[in-house]
């Protein structure tokens, strides 16, 4: 009888460390990704991707010293970006495209049609609709988004793209007052 009760306490005390440990496994759900963060990965990635594209297509076209700071600014920041969420997609197999969607692609191709004034007033133009859905996005991951990690890349991300949004729009002004 002795060893009963000795055996089933032993049970007892084993399954009470089995709960708690349970407990506290079910209750982090932080690591969890959710469809929020699968798009946001896909979309980041690609954006990042866009922004260094036109950006090295800007350094060839452009002699606006303005414009050449800004797509080098580009191309330092959105690597340095796309490097991040790289290596933060990496810890929940999640894939960061290094290709652009269908309307960053055309974008390329008409911009590289483009030179001069007509290039610099529409690259210009189009970093600050870009910064403006990308920013949206970032926010969306912010309020949506389920992963803590990419929770914290949106929101440490904001400011710099916020900085991105404030200077194109202010070298956007100088094409279209």
């Amino acid at each position: 009888m002795k060893v009963t009760l000795l055996a089933f306490g032993g049970l007892l005390v084993a399954a009470s460390f089995c709960a708690c440990n349970n407990n506290n496994d079910n209750t982090d759900t932080s690591n969890i990704v959710n469809s929020t963060d699968s798009m946001f990965v896909m979309k980041a990635g690609m954006g990042n991707t866009a922004e260094i594209n036109v950006a090295h297509l800007a350094i060839t076209k452009s002699s606006d010293s303005a414009i050449l700071n800004f797509a080098n600014k580009m191309i330092a920041d959105h690597t340095a970006a796309q490097n991040s969420l790289k290596n933060i997609a990496s810890k929940y197999q999640l894939n960061v495209p290094d290709s652009v969607d269908a309307a960053h692609a055309q974008m390329q191709a008409e911009l590289s049609l483009l030179s001069g004034r007509a290039f610099d007033s529409s690259y210009i133009h189009g970093q600050v609709l870009d910064h403006q859905a990308t920013i949206q996005l970032f926010q969306t991951e912010g309020t949506g988004g389920n992963n803590g990690d990419l929770h914290n890349y949106a929101d440490t991300t904001l400011p710099k793209l916020q900085m991105h949004l404030d200077l194109a729009n202010s070298i956007d002004s100088t094409y279209h007052p």
